[in-house]
C-alpha cells in the first residue's frame, strides 16, 4: 500500500478514536432550579480539547487526499504532455497534399469533405486540421502542388520557336498535354477552380481569379520575343481563354487529336 493511502488510513483511525472520546465525556449540562443549562467550566476545556484534536484530524485526512490526487494526476498530464508534443506524426505530410490534390482536382473544392479527405489520407480529424490549419489551406497546398507539377503555360515548349504562330502552336500544344494526361484528372484544377461556390468561399475564389490571370501574364511573358503591347495584352488574354476552353473541353471528353486539330487553326491566324 502507498505511504499516501497508509496515512489516510491512520488519520482516520485517529479520527474515529477522537469521535469515541467524544462520546465517552459525562453530560457537561446540569438542570439549574430554573431549568436552565450551563456548561461546567472542566468540560468546557475537555470539549475543547477534543474539538481541536478532531479538526487536527480532519486536516490530516484533507492533505492525504489532496497529495494521492497530485500523485495521481501529474504523471497523467505528463504522459498527455508527451502524446501531444513526442508522438510522431501519423502521415506524410507530401502525400497527404498529393493525395488532396488529386481529390480537389477530380470533384472541386466544394465537391470533397473533410471526411473524404481524412479517409483517403487514412488519419483523424485532429491530425489532419493540426498540421494544415483548415481545409481551405490543404487546398491551397494543393493548388501549389498542381501548378509544379503540371503547369499549363510550359515556358520550356515556346523556346525554341523560331516565329509568332510556332510559338503559339506549341503553346497550346503542351496545354493540351498537360489537361489530357493519363496521370491527371482531364482538365486544369486551377482554370476550373471555383468557377462556380458559395460565398463563403469569396477569399478562395478570388485567389483563383489570381492565379487564373496568373496563366495571361505567363503567356504573355512568352509571346515578349515576337510582341509588344498592346497586341502584346490582347493575344495574352485571347489564348488564355483558349486554354480555359481546353480544360472544359478535355473535362467534358474532347481526345487529345480533336483539341490539336482546333489549336492547329488558331496557330494558322498569327502566321
Amino acid at each position: 500500500m502507498a505511504d499516501h493511502e497508509t496515512g489516510v488510513l491512520d488519520h482516520i483511525r485517529c479520527f474515529l478514536r477522537h469521535i469515541d472520546h467524544a462520546a465517552a465525556v459525562p453530560c457537561i449540562t446540569h438542570q439549574d432550579e430554573h431549568r436552565g443549562s450551563e456548561i461546567r467550566p472542566g468540560h468546557t476545556y475537555l470539549l475543547a480539547i477534543v474539538k481541536k484534536r478532531i479538526l487536527v484530524a480532519l486536516t490530516g485526512i484533507v492533505k492525504c487526499f489532496l497529495m494521492i490526487a497530485m500523485k495521481q494526476t501529474i504523471p497523467a498530464e505528463k504522459s498527455a504532455s508527451t502524446r501531444k508534443t513526442g508522438r510522431p506524426r501519423a502521415f506524410d505530410e507530401d502525400t497527404a497534399v498529393e493525395t488532396a490534390m488529386r481529390l480537389f482536382w477530380r470533384h472541386g473544392y466544394e465537391g470533397v469533405g473533410m471526411s473524404e479527405l481524412t479517409k483517403a489520407i487514412g488519419v483523424a480529424p485532429p491530425s489532419l486540421y493540426g498540421v494544415f490549419g483548415s481545409k481551405a489551406d490543404l487546398y491551397r497546398r494543393a493548388l501549389d502542388r498542381y501548378s509544379q507539377a503540371f503547369n499549363l503555360v510550359d515556358r520550356s515548349a515556346v523556346q525554341e520557336a523560331d516565329s509568332l504562330a510556332d510559338a503559339v502552336r506549341r503553346l497550346l500544344a503542351a496545354a493540351i498535354d498537360t489537361v489530357t494526361a493519363e496521370e491527371g484528372e482531364r482538365s486544369c484544377m486551377v482554370s476550373s477552380g471555383m468557377l462556380c461556390a458559395h460565398p463563403d468561399h469569396h477569399e478562395l475564389i478570388a485567389e483563383l481569379a489570381q492565379r487564373r490571370d496568373g496563366i495571361r501574364q505567363d503567356i504573355a511573358a512568352v509571346l515578349t520575343p515576337w510582341l509588344e503591347d498592346p497586341r502584346l495584352a490582347s493575344t495574352a488574354r485571347h489564348l488564355a481563354s483558349v486554354l480555359l476552353g481546353f480544360s472544359i473541353q478535355a473535362r467534358d471528353g474532347a481526345s487529345r487529336e480533336e483539341l490539336l486539330e482546333t489549336a492547329e487553326d488558331i496557330a494558322l491566324l498569327f502566321e
